[in-house]
């Protein structure tokens, strides 16, 4: 009978989507930090990347007692990537577990939606992967990102595409969400304002998996370059029908590409593949050195941007607490926009007014399956 009950237990919290990771002490004052995102579905890795590196960063602290007296607590949430879910999981996380700060989400239309939440709540709230510039242009003083915008990777691809490898024909082609249209948007001004409009500009929802249409239009343009900007499933597939197809191209795109899945589900078709973000595991600078050995260690994998954008959200989280303490949720908030030369794992990060953190981008590229420094 007992060993029923437990297992209704167990049922029930994984029903509820709802995961509770703590390192608590006797003696020591439990703070709750909420971390939202897809743990399912199929941006999983990138909700996966986002909860490993910010428990990684709470083990740090609490084992450190860098905040004496505190002990914090994660619990997570599975928005399954979707908007409403995404809502009623940050409710849950700031009404019922009493979330001083929310990390979270990776979708920009989850970000969208569940931010209104903290908004009205006064929770402050960091983003480390949903890039979306319409999340930082409301006007919500609540909302913080670590990620680098659509706006400031698609100016560098096309600034690479035309500058840097001589390209003047290019085509894009984006999913019909937040996150392929805004971005399209940018890349259209840009290359636009440089002399290169795009020759071809095409869509797709979401869960299609055939792009032949839109590969045979952007073939008949004689387009020299292919920016995909999209999450890595469907970019995979996409990339995997260029090479079934023949089309001689070079293919380049956004933070979605950076994810490890893209190359695992693709293969040599992604090889060449040019894409832009705020790490790299490459790099030699000692605390950079430390954070991808750790992340490693623990996971059996290299962190990938999503990841380390994580680390640093709450990495800054922690450095506004040792500030302010835990008790004071605007104090939180004041101390975290009043960040200024964060040396994190992504870079030199001050916000600005918006809640955005403007910083150098590192060129990517894909050799062998692997992304290297271009």
């Amino acid at each position: 009978m007992k060993g029923k009950i437990i297992c209704l237990v167990i049922v029930s919290i994984v029903g509820l989507g709802l995961i509770v990771l703590s390192g608590f002490s006797i003696g020591q004052e439990e703070v709750t930090i909420g971390l939202l995102g897809p743990m399912t579905g199929t941006a999983a890795q990138a909700g996966n990347n986002m909860r490993d590196a910010v428990a990684l960063g709470i083990e740090e602290v609490n084992e450190s007692n860098r905040l004496p007296g505190i002990t914090l607590r994660m619990v997570v949430v599975d928005d399954e990537g979707n908007p409403t879910v995404s809502k009623n999981g940050n409710m849950r996380l700031v009404y019922k577990e009493k979330t001083i700060v929310v990390i979270g989400a990776v979708h920009s239309s989850c970000t969208l939606a569940n931010m209104e939440v903290t908004k009205e709540a006064g929770v402050p709230q960091i983003t480390p992967i949903s890039t979306s510039p319409e999340i930082t242009q409301k006007g919500n003083k609540w909302i913080f990102r670590t990620a680098a915008t659509d706006a400031i990777q698609a100016e560098n691809i096309v600034k690479i595409a035309l500058e840097k490898l001589g390209k003047k024909r290019l085509a894009v082609i984006h999913p019909l969400s937040d996150y392929g249209i805004d971005a399209t948007k940018v890349l259209v001004d840009i290359s636009t304002k440089l002399g290169y409009p795009p020759v071809a500009v095409e869509s797709f929802n979401p869960d299609d998996k055939d792009f032949s249409s839109q590969l045979l239009k952007i073939k008949g343009k004689n387009a020299d370059t292919l920016i995909i900007w999209s999450l890595y499933e469907p970019a995979a597939l996409i990339a995997k029908q260029v090479a079934q197809m023949g089309l001689q191209i070079q293919l380049m795109g956004g933070g979605g590409l950076t994810n490890s899945k893209y190359v695992e589900l693709g293969g040599e078709a992604t090889n060449g593949t040019i894409m832009c973000q705020t790490y790299h595991p490459s790099s030699k600078e000692p605390h950079i050195v430390s954070f991808t050995e750790k992340f490693k260690e623990k996971y059996g994998r290299n962190p990938d941007p999503n990841a380390a954008q994580s680390y640093d959200a709450i990495m800054i989280v922690v450095a506004a607490l040792e500030k302010v303490g835990v008790d004071d949720k605007s104090k939180i908030r004041d101390a975290i926009a009043s960040t200024l030369n964060f040396n994190g794992v992504t870079g030199i990060i001050s916000f600005d007014d918006t809640g955005d953190a403007p910083r150098d981008m590192k060129v990517i590229q894909i050799r062998n399956g692997e992304y290297e420094l271009f």
